[in-house]
């Protein structure tokens, strides 16, 4: 009897080993990144081979106080059905490629892309272009921000390396997102469907009962 107890207990260790392994793997060349939390995103392969949804195109943005400071462009596209996407293949892929124009005076410093609250989001970086130091995330969850402050940033006439963000979301909306210099700028871009409250949920539940009471009354 002994025997047998050991032998399963070797199995589940060796099991839940193999499990440690495999979500290890998964998720080594990206960053899960929680609220309040900063990571060093790491580079991860393009979701080239995914299917894309949808793309805003380069969207033209300016420094909101003072236009000669910067401009240039941010280029948001969402897929599903990525393979390297930690939380699954129907969840969704956002990546955002910046550009600062070359008759810009100012360097760029960071980017936020919101719509996160609620949502489980790993980070990464692909290809080419100025990668960012760091990445972080509102303690809401809401705002995730990539950061070039203490690493060269996106001087004029450069992109950013492009920027990656697998979530565990299957909707995604319009949103607004921010570049953040001396002067801050906002952008159309796409992001996260927001995860419905508690409380709506209770409402639309309670909704649904009534209407099946009524129906059954008929």
């Amino acid at each position: 009897m002994r025997l047998s107890i050991d032998r399963r207990s070797i199995a589940a260790v060796a099991v839940t080993l193999s499990a440690v392994v495999l979500l290890s793997a998964s998720g080594a060349l990206a960053a899960l990144l929680p609220p309040g939390g900063t990571v060093v995103p790491g580079a991860t392969p393009s979701p080239a081979g995914a299917t894309q949804l949808a793309t805003t195109g380069a969207i033209n943005f300016t420094s909101l106080v003072d236009p000669s400071a910067y401009t240039g462009t941010l280029n948001t596209t969402v897929y599903n059905n990525d393979p390297n996407n930690p939380f699954g293949l129907t969840r969704l892929t956002f990546t955002y490629l910046l550009t600062n124009n070359a008759n810009s005076r100012d360097t760029l410093e960071r980017f936020v892309a919101n719509n996160f609250t609620l949502r489980q989001v790993d980070v990464g970086i692909n290809g080419a272009g100025r990668a960012p130091a760091t990445a972080d995330r509102q303690v809401t969850g809401d705002a995730v921000g990539f950061d070039w402050t203490n690493v060269p940033g996106i001087v004029p006439g450069t992109s950013s390396t492009l920027l990656v963000i697998h979530t565990d979301a299957t909707q995604f909306v319009p949103t607004t997102d921010n570049i953040i210099n001396t002067f801050p700028a906002l952008v159309a871009s796409l992001g996260p469907a927001p995860v419905p409250e508690p409380a709506a949920i209770g409402v639309a539940a309670l909704g649904m009962l009534t209407l099946a009471r009524r129906t059954r009354g008929k």
